[in-house]
């Protein structure tokens, strides 16, 4: 899916995301049948869940950097929209009042995706992939400037999280126009499933 900033910043799209809701009807049924089930973010909220007890090694040093170092722009600029320290921690799923045990999407994008994204910035970052023989997942980057200040956003490959962004900003009565209803992800396999919103985010562009 192509996002289209015209000229925003990353510090005025997270603020934007940051108000929208932790889940949107397709997008939790989606995740009810096709959600990720391991690495990637739902690795790193299981280390989030022990408190930076068990994961990889770059999932508990991050957790130890945004939680004992309290250095990260992204989390300071969440609770500018008038989040507090608990959002960093607001894993769960939730829809209609009900909480569910898996990631929510919102998560993902702010914390897993943005926060992560800002720690691979920094110097510690850098030393310690180093010393772990360069073999983490994320290699350490430069930027000039802020990281709030960059108006570069990154492609991203997860469905569900795509799927929550479009739901979030164009609407579910959008996505239900094009096919992609409750009712197609509940009867329809996998593929077929991934297949139209595949197709449907490819050729869909939000505008901020």
């Amino acid at each position: 899916m192509e996002i289209n900033t015209n000229g925003k910043t990353l510090r005025e799209i997270i603020a934007i995301f940051a108000r929208k809701e932790i889940s949107y009807p397709l997008t939790f049924q989606y995740c009810n049948k096709y959600m990720q089930k391991e690495n990637g973010y739902i690795s790193l909220a299981n280390t989030f869940l022990t408190k930076g007890e068990k994961g990889a090694a770059d999932n508990i040093c991050f957790y130890k950097w945004l939680t004992d170092n309290k250095e990260s722009t992204v989390t300071d600029l969440i609770k500018e929209q008038g989040y507090g320290e608990e959002f960093v921690y607001c894993i769960e799923e939730q829809l209609n009042g009900e909480k569910y045990e898996r990631p929510n999407q919102k998560w993902h994008y702010l914390i897993s995706y943005w926060a992560f994204k800002e720690y691979a910035t920094t110097e510690e970052y850098a030393q310690k992939y180093k010393e772990a023989g360069c073999k983490w997942g994320v290699k350490p980057t430069k930027i000039t400037g802020a990281f709030l200040d960059s108006t570069k956003i990154y492609p991203l490959k997860c469905i569900e999280l795509n799927l929550w962004i479009a739901e979030s900003t164009l609407g579910t009565e959008f996505l239900d126009n094009k096919g992609v209803t409750e009712e197609f992800i509940k009867n329809s396999d996998e593929e077929e499933v991934k297949n139209l919103i595949s197709e449907i985010l490819s050729e869909t562009r939000v505008n901020f």
